[in-house]
Parts: C-alpha cells; structure tokens; sequence
C-alpha cells in the first residue's frame, strides 16, 4: 500500500477578518426553536485551539461545524421594489496553524493603521472561510 501527499490550491479560500460577523446555529433541545448565535473569528480559533495543538506540530487543521454567514440577497416587496434583505448562508469554517502562507507573511511588515484588514489570529492559528 503507497500513500500519496495531495496538495490541494484554492484561489477563494480567505483568511477570516477580525471583524467579520459569523453565527453558530444553535437548537434549543427542549422547545426545537434554531437560533443563531453570533461569534468573531477569534472566539472560534480559542475554542478549537486544544484540539489543533493535539494534533502535533507541522501543518494542522480542524473543521468547526454549524457556522454560518449574513449574505444580502434581492428580493420584490409587496409594492413592487427592490429590497435588499439578509440570508444565514452555512459556510466551511477550518482553523489551521503552521502554513507556508504564515512563513512568507511574516516577513512582510503590515501597516498599523489597517487593523480591520489583518487577519483574525491566535497563538499563531488562522480562521479560513471556505
């Protein structure tokens, strides 16, 4: 039996902003009603963050289910209008830590002024949205 290394490219995988709204689907077990809960992408990487160190050092991920995203979508009104209106749409969610992207970013200084563009971090581990 062989065992092949994929690797894998995707051009539309994003590093999660710092201040991007995420939710978690949540169900009330006793009364069934969903809700969804909102979160920030640090949040999530603290809360997976020992199951990504359990997993050994060089490059690791974990996959956080339930996460969804508030996407604008179009729709007519009653009098005929345009309407923008919001939509939970389910997105993949993986925390990863250890890539070659962190090497090369490292070596680039980022400017202070544009902390709303860094990309949300902790101890080293990144939020990718799929």
């Amino acid at each position: 039996m062989s065992v092949t290394k994929l690797t894998l490219v995707f051009d539309w995988v994003t590093k999660a902003k710092r201040n991007r709204a995420l939710y978690r689907k949540e169900i009330e077990s006793w009364s069934g009603p969903e809700r969804y809960v909102p979160l920030n992408a640090r949040m999530l990487i603290k809360e997976v963050f020992p199951r990504l160190k359990a997993q050994g050092s060089g490059p690791v991920s974990v996959s956080i289910p339930n996460i969804y995203i508030k996407m604008p979508y179009q729709t007519t009104g009653k009098r005929g209008k345009t309407v923008t209106k919001q939509r939970y749409t389910p997105t993949a969610a993986v925390v990863a830590m250890n890539l070659k992207e962190d090497e090369i970013e490292q070596e680039v200084l980022i400017d202070a002024e544009n902390k709303e563009d860094q990309a949300a971090t902790y101890r080293g581990a990144y939020l990718i949205i799929l």
